[in-house]
């Protein structure tokens, strides 16, 4: 199971910040062409088993509905997520804490290089800034967001997060994903303050789960039994437990500095 420093807490506060950040959590192709974030799960397609019996794969960004025993999918997630950072900004904007920045950190993914490959200019950053803008109108509300869409991957994602709030003089950085991306994430963001201490240890640095969020606002409209059934079907689901597997392996790849190396787990994802 994920850290339970980053399980789902309802009511969790939201901690003050000038530099709220969101990562990539992928983006899909519907059949009129439009591209959409992800659901809860999405499809993969297999390339292999790698020699430690890892089962290997690509997303296919092809967007469709996907049944929780299927054995090819993977946690998506992505509206999910926008969803809940655009609550956490409306809340703090509400309280007169309104971050400073929001920074988009996501970019173009590898599995884009096949799935998009007439489309060079898009990128899940693309996709992200689009529907967090219009959720943000239609709360009335307008933020400045920094699109970094040159990165690949989840270490990427950290990095770019903690350079644009260095680079725009914040002290205080917010990452905001779903909770089984959060340890991984975290893992990367300690491995990049110890390397460079100088650079970013005065930043605090703070993680709140998508799904502390949206358990909040199904309460507020009095849900709380669906949100439960839902959190609940997710985590059963082959696809979550799947990506459970390998980004578990991921941290252990990280802590036994042997990331990019191995070939389960994350990997260079």
């Amino acid at each position: 199971m994920p850290d339970k420093e980053f399980q789902n807490k309802e009511g969790l506060d939201i901690p003050p910040t000038e530099c709220l950040v969101f990562i990539g959590h992928s983006i899909e192709q519907a059949r009129n062409d439009r591209w959409y974030q992800t659901g809860w799960l999405q499809t993969v397609e297999e390339t292999g088993v790698a020699p430690d019996g890892f089962k290997n794969f690509i997303r296919t960004a092809e967007r469709q509905s996907v049944n929780g025993e299927s054995e090819s999918a993977i946690v998506g997630g992505g509206i999910l997520a926008t969803v809940a950072g655009a609550e956490m900004y409306k809340q703090l904007a509400k309280k007169g804490e309104g971050p400073k920045i929001i920074a988009v950190c996501s970019g173009r993914p590898g599995y884009l290089d096949k799935a998009a490959s007439t489309n060079q200019s898009l990128s899940e950053t693309t996709i992200i800034s689009r529907d967090l803008t219009n959720i943000l109108k239609r709360h009335n509300l307008s933020a400045r967001i920094i699109l970094k869409d040159k990165g690949k991957n989840t270490e990427d994602d950290a990095k770019n997060g903690l350079d644009t709030a260095i680079e725009e003089g914040c002290k205080t950085i917010t990452f905001t994903a779903l909770e089984i991306r959060l340890p991984r994430l975290k893992a990367f963001c300690d491995k990049l303050i110890s390397e460079y201490p100088k650079l970013y240890s005065k930043l605090k640095v703070n993680y709140v789960s998508s799904e502390s969020i949206m358990a909040k606002i199904f309460k507020d409209k009095g849900l709380d039994n669906l949100w439960i059934q839902l959190i609940e079907k997710f985590k059963r689901s082959k696809g979550y437990q799947r990506t459970l597997d390998a980004e578990t392996g991921g941290i252990n790849a990280l802590k036994a500095k042997k990331y990019g190396e191995v070939l389960g787990g994350v990997g260079k994802t």
